[in-house]
């Protein structure tokens, strides 16, 4: 199945089992529950704009995926980081209405 072949929901609904799965392997409850809320507010947020492309590709979520596999923290910490930054401005632009 290619990326195109998924509508936005399941796109948002392997986003939010990826997400779980590192949320829940932090060993925090309180970081992950957070997470969840965080992630259940953004659905909120995005169910009543127009709909748009996903920013967040799937060669973003692998690259977080093999950082965290690769067992460096540094790494995995560095990618994490880069993934907040990246949802960061996607809201800001969204609110503002621009496009990068």
């Amino acid at each position: 199945m290619k990326k195109s072949d998924l509508g936005l929901d399941e796109i948002w609904e392997v986003d939010d089992i990826l997400h779980g799965a590192v949320a829940d392997a932090s060993g925090n409850k309180l970081l992950a529950g957070m997470i969840r809320d965080l992630r259940r507010r953004t659905h909120v947020f995005n169910a009543y704009r127009n709909p748009i492309t996903p920013k967040f590709t799937a060669e973003e979520n692998l690259f977080l995926l093999e950082a965290i596999a690769s067992g460096d923290q540094d790494r995995a910490e560095n990618a994490m980081r880069e993934h907040i930054e990246s949802v960061r401005l996607a809201i800001i632009d969204r609110l503002s209405g621009a496009r990068r």
